[in-house]
């Protein structure tokens, strides 16, 4: 459960570069009320919660009416597609860093959005970046004005506003491939992507149960839950939900059972606070996060140890860096992640 922002970077370098682009950026700024951050994070994938659910998966469900039993019995498949959809909503997020450039602090609302491929064929795992893209919500306040401002007519604001990120519609794909007690990545004639899979090799394991290509280490205890029922993950527990080594405290209320995308899930409420550290981004990356959940949704899935969906408003701290650049985030974000998982396992 993390909030992906690749665009570190980019948001440190864009009030000191002056350039044609950040210039583009300020002139088509487009005021829009807070709560419509949180409105596109909900409704990116809202459709996904009404799809009825598969047969062949419910008839795995072991349910009863003294409760739903979270089943982690079954064999995880070694063979299965899953594409993560992220939205990440970001409301007047304070952004302090440090690059080659020099110091910045700016504040800055937008929508970065990320799709993962994830393909998993026995032993190996092919990852594909297919879109990327960051849209300011409002202008980049702190932005110096391009010195030939004077000179340079302004032309009318537009309705919306220019992506100011945007990845080529698919990747060079990244493979891995399982040996001995590790995964290890194929040689890539791709400089950036034999760059991105040296950076992601050491914590691949943890990536991929993060994107539900892995099952989680661990999972609910063998009971039954029922609708209404809450119960505290804190210490070792966190673990069903956030990396492990997180520490804090959250509540989870079963509220429904539902599908995502034809499977089978139980959607819990959830509350509460919680720090990680080292977490992997997709481009290798590492950051810290100190995350306050004021409210959301997650749906984890009843046949195996998998979080599918999360819908959550936050207030956060991210500290990142590596490569020159270090940056501090702190402000709302609201979040939306959809995994969209299929076995292939023949």
């Amino acid at each position: 459960m993390k909030s992906r922002l690749h665009l570190l970077a980019l948001l440190i370098c864009l009030p000191l570069a002056q350039c044609d682009k950040a210039r583009d950026i300020a002139n088509k700024a487009k005021s829009a009320a807070g709560d419509k951050l949180a409105e596109a994070a909900g409704d990116s994938t809202s459709n996904e919660k009404e799809t009825p659910v598969d047969p062949a998966l419910q008839a795995l469900v072991d349910q009863s009416p003294e409760g739903i039993l979270f089943r982690k019995d079954l064999p995880f498949p070694t063979n299965l597609e899953v594409r993560v959809r992220t939205l990440t909503a970001l409301k007047k997020v304070r952004v302090f860093g440090q690059s080659a450039l020099g110091a910045v602090g700016s504040q800055i609302s937008g929508n970065h959005h990320t799709t993962l491929f994830i393909e998993r064929v026995r032993g190996n795992a092919r990852l594909t970046l297919e879109h990327e893209t960051f849209t300011p919500t409002t202008g980049i306040e702190g932005m110096p004005p391009p010195k030939d401002a004077a000179a340079q007519p302004s032309p009318p604001p537009t309705s919306e506003p220019s992506p100011i990120l945007s990845d080529a519609p698919r990747s060079t794909p990244i493979v891995f491939r399982f040996q001995g007690k590790g995964w290890k990545p194929d040689r890539s004639s791709d400089f950036k992507a034999a760059t991105v899979a040296k950076a992601l090799a050491p914590n691949f394991d943890s990536y991929l149960i993060d994107k539900a290509g892995a099952p989680r280490p661990l999972w609910f205890s063998p009971r039954r839950y029922k609708i209404g029922e809450s119960l505290t993950l804190e210490g070792e527990s966190l673990a069903i939900l956030f990396d492990p080594g997180s520490t804090g405290k959250v509540t989870l209320t079963l509220e429904a059972l539902e599908a995502v995308s034809g499977h089978p899930c139980a959607r819990f409420k959830i509350t509460g606070d919680y720090q990680s550290k080292g977490l992997i981004q997709h481009d290798g990356q590492k950051h810290d996060q100190d995350v306050s959940i004021t409210g959301g949704k997650v749906w984890l899935s009843l046949i195996h140890p998998v979080v599918l969906r999360e819908e959550i408003d936050t207030i956060q701290t991210i500290v990142s860096g590596g490569g020159g650049t270090s940056a501090r985030l702190q402000g709302v974000f609201s979040l939306a992640i959809t995994r969209e998982w299929k076995s292939t396992t023949p």
